[in-house]
């Protein structure tokens, strides 16, 4: 009956959402593993925030602006409380190593894997 078809087509909708939001965090994350299994960490936290951050972006439609710092791009793409604050975290290690001239290392990206961990948890439950 109709009202069975248009229970599916929703719920097709639901699997393709849950399709695209998996992809915000997978794919960034698998960008990220490949350089740090490289010994790139710095630009592997790099990576892991930017195409997050873009990957939200397109996700809701707006295109990043380059003068954004990250932060502000972080506080434009409405994510739930939890997963900013985690993806915040993350935020802190790149500032703390561009502006402060500190290195990040290993730990660092290890640090960052763990708040992301966090991040697509949060991210996930909020955009279900």
């Amino acid at each position: 009956s109709m009202g069975y078809e248009s229970d599916a087509a929703v719920e097709d909708e639901e699997a393709e959402a849950q399709e695209r939001d998996r992809g915000v965090v997978e794919r960034p994350l698998g960008d990220a593993e490949v350089l740090a299994a490289d010994g790139n960490w710095a630009e592997a936290v790099h990576t892991l925030l930017l195409k997050t951050l873009m990957e939200l972006a397109i996700k809701r439609g707006q295109p990043l602006k380059s003068s954004l710092t990250s932060r502000e791009i972080l506080s434009r793409v409405g994510l739930p409380i939890p997963a900013r604050d985690a993806l915040s975290e993350i935020v802190d290690v790149v500032e703390i190593s561009h502006f402060g001239d500190l290195p990040i290392g290993e730990n660092e990206y290890l640090r960052c894997l763990d708040s992301y961990s966090r991040f697509s948890t949060a991210y996930l439950q909020g955009a279900a």
